[in-house]
């Protein structure tokens, strides 16, 4: 095993298995499931973001749509799950 295999093994093991799941506990606790887990939605949104910044990738039309479509579902997922302005109950 070479050095750089050993170092892609561990950030994988660490920051993106155990560090995702510390995300998605902090995210329960905070808020709904429904909320934590429309999350998981922008993942693809996040990586074409990702691959046309960084890898020069040209989107198509169809990566388009479905960010659109990705982006709009959580945003009224966690905007129903948000309260309104003014309907707070005070104590």
């Amino acid at each position: 095993m070479t050095d750089a295999t050993i170092v892609a093994v561990v950030w994988n093991t660490l920051m993106v298995s155990l560090g995702g799941m510390v995300l998605y506990s902090v995210m329960l606790v905070r808020g709904s499931v429904a909320r934590a887990s429309a999350n998981f939605y922008l993942v693809p949104v996040t990586v074409a973001l990702l691959a046309w910044a960084m890898l020069g990738e040209q989107p198509g039309l169809h990566v388009i749509v479905g960010l659109v479509m990705a982006s709009a579902g959580c945003w009224l997922v966690n905007a129903a799950a948000s309260p309104v302005l003014g309907d707070e109950v005070s104590q």
